[in-house]
């Protein structure tokens, strides 16, 4: 096991067991920063080795954030469904939305950064 803080996978406890990415489904697995800084340059969107311990702690926060916001939307739909779950969760980048074209053709945006 590695001392590099960039080889550190943080794990985040989610609210319903079963869901996660972990081999016990219990928890989801974060990338470490040294993943994230691979994956970024293997999709050709590069950062600074520097930089890829902040990205992936807000990558972490964002994570967090997505999950409860799919617990408080599972919660409004309790009464039809007792015991929701998650059918995907996959990569969509490279896939862009209307909104997303109209910002980089019309109005010379960048492409969204990545989506997942």
């Amino acid at each position: 096991e590695s001392d590099d803080p960039h080889d550190i996978v943080p794990g985040m406890e989610i609210p319903a067991t079963g869901r996660g990415n972990s081999e016990s489904g219990g928890e989801w697995l974060n990338p470490s920063a040294n993943q994230l800084y691979r994956s970024l340059q293997r999709k050709n969107k590069p950062i600074e080795h520097e930089d890829s311990l902040s990205v992936a702690a807000i990558h972490a926060i964002v994570t967090q954030q997505t999950w409860e916001n799919i617990m408080k939307y599972e919660d409004l739909h309790k009464r039809e469904c007792k015991a929701p779950k998650l059918a995907r969760f996959e990569g969509r980048d490279g896939y862009y939305s209307p909104k997303a074209k109209f910002f980089h053709y019309i109005m010379g945006l960048p492409w969204p950064y990545d989506r997942h």
